[in-house]
């Protein structure tokens, strides 16, 4: 409270000394009056804003005119206030107001400053937004379902807005873009969710799903249209080289300009020269992407085109034994879309906040302290996965039976292992119960579970161009045992992996492949050769970075302290270009990281999706080594067999608790395991012969027939 009080002084002050120094109608006192308007708006004293709100309005009218951007964002925030008192009439007025400035303004904007990124752009999308919020409660007060079509109108409008000025800003921008337009997605869908209700029409039920797939993942999935352009817009290696290059330098630096501003003692004079450098940089960067743009517009075409899959594409997308379900988790409902290939569901909960408590207190109970575990432990596990089930998964079971499912998680449903989910009608379990968790009914039993971050990047085209190669390559490094006591500050334990390589060399001797252990598992032998391969196995360690995500690294071998670089930055996977068609990450917590809302889990596995990667299996958490080899073990058994990833990571699973113990069976030492992306088979690198013999024995058939023919005529 004192906090607040003393804030609010300060805005006083503010507006004090600006009044003072530059007189009553100065644009410094403007300014002044709108940062303290906005406190009391974020403060819900609304009355009081629309005053300061109103003494900005007349500085801006006499200091630059009423058709002014500034003056019409003052009156967007009045129009906000009365909104919020209920006073409908008034606020629609104000808004309209505004609306018409900025678009008398964005249609005569000069060619040079009407950029994709106008802030202009930025602002009108807020208003659509707000005018959205306005005619939904002005709905809700008297009940006419015209005002509902308008709202929807409005969001339509404001998403529109949205992906113009969204595709040119930089990432880090649009995540914060992403997190910030959250709520009037939700919003969005829940408005579209409402009209459907009323109406019926399928047409509701196709924009919320838009507005759910414009909601997720965009700066993923922007990633990736970029490289389908680089391949499929003509632009030269050379080029496409020297921008992944120049990209790639600008991150190193911006990380070793992190690294020196965290020195207990920085050095000034090394941070401005690396800023320096990191704008010329950028700069080039530009330019570089200016010229391919230029030179190149089918790039420019593909590269921005804010296209998102629909529904009626995903169902014609999806197998018959397949289901996609995605969830939109707002601050107080949950949406789900249900979708088979000849039907769909979509559905809304009020049960928000609740399943964010149940997915923590979920991932407590599967990464425990097993010396103080209890069967009252086990029975808490099995209740909130049986909630997770109920609101999750019941209401769709009958269109799921026994078909695969494709998740599209939102928000913290990301660190959910939808397997491990329980149905209720199962959940009749004794108190006196032993605590066997490998019998219990868990969803993935009847269903093979895959992920994606979003449904557009689960079936996009990553690499049309991908080279026909079947052969394995394993990373192994070797992490010998080390005392805590010897650890250097900020150096992470990494204990050994005893059963990596023996997991290793046993996936590399059934697929045909190579296996780079020890001295070999190096990064720049990784670098070097991982291009060569369609399948990339790894068994080594991970370190997540959850403050700033693009430097959790892979812990390659470290064959020389002083002079090797042994970890792999996600940043430079960004700058690779592979031709994997699969990546296994095993035994490191590869899928875990910091949470952005609206674009997801920021892991360590998204920086192969920006390497052109399709399919990666990866672990939500360190797991024990010696599970891991043996599911590891199952895993490319039944992939080799030809089948699709994810049934052949379930049956994996059911074949690791069928020979586990009581404690093994534990969902800590499996449930890790995920797969995300695409799930079509892999053909085995020792599969060659199998032609081989089929055409043979079809020649041998043809020349015993023939011999037989002969006998018979003579």
């Amino acid at each position: 409270l004192n906090l607040q009080k003393q804030a609010e002084e300060n805005f006083k002050l503010a507006i004090y000394t600006s009044e003072k120094n530059f007189g009553k109608t100065h644009f410094e006192l403007a300014v002044s009056l709108v940062d303290y308007g906005d406190y009391l708006l974020n403060a819900r004293r609304f009355k009081e804003a629309i005053k300061q709100f109103e003494i900005t309005r007349d500085i801006y009218s006499k200091v630059s005119g009423r058709n002014d951007t500034e003056y019409a964002d003052v009156i967007r925030k009045m129009a906000y206030c009365h909104l919020m008192l209920g006073e409908f009439i008034e606020a629609e007025k104000m808004f309209n107001e505004a609306e018409i400035i900025l678009m008398a303004e964005d249609a005569t904007e000069s060619a040079e400053s009407k950029g994709i990124g106008s802030l202009r752009k930025m602002r009108l999308a807020d208003l659509h937004f707000d005018k959205g919020v306005m005619y939904k409660k002005w709905f809700e007060e008297i009940g006419d379902f015209g005002l509902l079509f308008r709202s929807h109108a409005e969001n339509t409008s404001a998403m529109e807005l949205y992906d113009v000025f969204s595709q040119i800003i930089s990432d880090e921008s649009r995540m914060t873009l992403n997190e910030n337009v959250r709520s009037f997605y939700a919003q969005a869908i829940e408005v579209s969710y409402q009209l459907y209700q009323k109406t019926g029409d399928r047409k509701y039920a196709e924009d919320a799903f838009v507005f759910s797939g414009k909601s997720k993942a965009s700066v993923l999935l922007s990633s990736v249209k970029k490289l389908q352009a680089f391949s499929t817009a003509g632009v030269p290696d050379n080029i496409h080289n020297e921008e992944r290059k120049v990209r790639q330098d600008i991150m190193a630096i911006s990380k070793i300009k992190l690294e020196e501003k965290q020195k207990s003692t920085p050095n000034n004079d090394r941070i401005a020269f690396l800023e320096s450098r990191q704008f010329s940089l950028v700069r080039k960067h530009d330019s570089l992407l200016k010229f391919i743009e230029v030179n190149y517009p089918e790039y420019y075409s593909l590269r921005y085109n804010p296209y998102v899959v629909s529904m009626q594409e995903v169902q014609k997308k999806l197998k018959n034994d397949e289901v996609l379900l995605e969830y939109v988790l707002g601050d107080s409902l949950l949406f789900t879309f249900a979708i088979k290939n000849e039907r769909f569901t979509f559905e809304q909960q009020p049960v928000s906040k609740q399943i964010e408590v149940a997915v923590a207190s979920l991932r407590e109970k599967i990464i425990p302290d097993f010396s103080e575990h209890r069967t009252s432990d086990f029975h808490d596990f099995v209740l909130t996965s049986g909630f997770l089930y109920k609101h999750l998964i019941e209401n769709v079971q009958e269109l799921i039976f026994n078909n695969r499912l494709i998740i599209i998680p939102d928000g913290i449903l990301g660190y959910l292992p939808f397997e491990i989910l329980i149905g209720p009608d199962n959940l009749s379990i004794s108190e006196d119960a032993i605590s066997n968790y490998g019998t219990l009914p868990y969803l993935f039993r009847d269903n093979a579970v895959s992920y994606a971050y979003s449904t557009t990047m689960r079936f996009a085209s990553f690499n049309q161009l991908r080279k026909k190669k079947n052969t394995l390559m394993a990373v192994v490094p070797e992490y010998p045992f080390k005392d805590f006591s010897s650890l250097n500050k900020g150096e992470a334990y990494l204990p050994p992996l005893p059963f990596a390589l023996i997991e290793s060399e046993a996936v590399a001797s059934a697929w045909g492949g190579k296996v780079f252990s020890h001295e070999n598992a190096t990064k720049e032998n990784f670098l070097k050769n991982a291009g060569n391969y369609s399948l990339l196995h790894l068994a080594m360690h991970a370190v997540i970075d959850d403050e700033n995500p693009l430097y959790s690294r892979l812990v390659f071998q470290q064959n020389n302290t002083d002079s090797v670089d042994y970890e792999l930055d996600t940043y430079e996977l960004y700058s690779l270009q592979l031709d994997a068609s699969l990546v296994v990450l095993s035994a490191c917590n590869t899928g875990s990281g910091q949470l952005r809302y609206g674009e997801g889990i920021m892991s360590l596995t998204r920086g192969f999706f920006y390497a052109g990667v399709p399919s990666i299996v990866m672990t939500s958490w360190e797991i024990n080594d010696n599970s891991g080899a043996l599911l590891m073990e199952y895993f490319y058994k039944y992939l080799k067999d030809g089948m699709p990833k994810d049934i052949a990571l379930q049956k994996a699973k059911l074949d690791y608790l069928e020979q586990s113990n009581q404690l093994k069976s534990h969902p800590f030492f499996w449930a890790a395991y995920m797969v995300i992306g695409d799930v079509t088979p892999i053909e085995s690198g020792n599969s060659w012969f199998l032609p081989v013999i089929i055409f043979a024995s079809f020649i041998l058939l043809m020349v015993l027939f023939i011999v037989f023919w002969k006998g018979k005529r003579r």
